[in-house]
């Protein structure tokens, strides 16, 4: 989302054995024109560590919208995301399906 804010609450992450990692939490998203939605996630991945520098997360979550303001107080739905995570940023492509 470009223009936006996100807030993380309730995020949890917990490192297993291989270096897997799950998580699940809460988002908050505030839209550029002020609104906000809100949905759950849950999440597995694999951190892979070939150096201190130079490590790389490849994670699959689940989202479930569960509310927000304005245009989406109403929203419903459900998605999944693809994440990658490296000391230079994250990349992520979400989709879905949702109603206001």
């Amino acid at each position: 989302m470009i223009g936006g804010e996100i807030t993380f609450y309730g995020t949890t992450y917990k490192l297993t054995h291989e270096s897997l990692i799950n998580g699940s939490g809460y988002r908050v998203v505030k839209r550029r024109d002020g609104d906000f939605f809100y949905y759950k996630w849950q999440l597995t991945g694999l951190v892979t560590v070939p150096g201190e520098t130079n490590w790389e997360v490849e994670m699959d979550r689940t989202i479930q919208f569960i509310g927000g303001t304005g245009k989406d107080l109403r929203i419903k739905g459900t998605g999944t995301c693809k994440e990658k995570a490296t000391p230079a940023g994250e990349v992520e492509k979400c989709e879905g399906e949702w109603e206001y």
